[in-house]
């Protein structure tokens, strides 16, 4: 833990409300009388990986109501019917993008598990394909060495 002790222009010879680190005995002495501020230790954050953060989204959206959803849908209805008619703002265009960005987290929360896994099997048939292929080219090589 650091150490870190508050010292006057009279105690420290320096301009007044500056910090100052102080180590040995003077420092001992000070920190009997008091005059030490301990500073917290910072421990380290446990690692959070990116699937954490989306499962956390996902929880916090699917927690959404009917009703809710209906007034996303609803207000972003309302913002197209403005675009549309050229009566846009620039303030409505960033609703619109946030509104569309908030639909999508709840689309997220209902479907993006399901899409998780899809994409995994599909790397994972990617993977057998190349290993296939290089499978087969090994086949390939050693029966032409063979005929030779």
């Amino acid at each position: 833990m650091s150490k870190l002790r508050l010292a006057t222009a009279e105690t420290a010879g320096i301009p007044s409300g500056q910090l100052v680190l102080q180590y040995g005995e003077e420092r001992a002495a000070d920190q009997e009388a008091g005059n030490i501020f301990e500073l917290p230790t910072v421990k380290p954050i446990p690692k959070i990986t990116a699937s954490s953060h989306k499962a956390a989204g996902r929880l916090n959206a699917s927690a959404i109501s009917v009703e809710e959803i209906k007034a996303w849908l609803d207000e972003r209805q309302a913002l197209l019917d403005k675009k549309f008619a050229g009566e846009m703002t620039r303030k409505d265009e960033n609703r619109l993008s946030y509104v569309r960005w908030s639909l999508d987290r709840i689309e997220d929360a209902k479907y993006g598990g399901n899409m998780d896994d899809l994409e995994n099997r599909v790397v994972m048939y990617e993977r057998l394909l190349a290993e296939v292929r290089s499978f087969t080219k090994q086949i390939e090589a050693a029966s032409n060495s063979r005929r030779k």
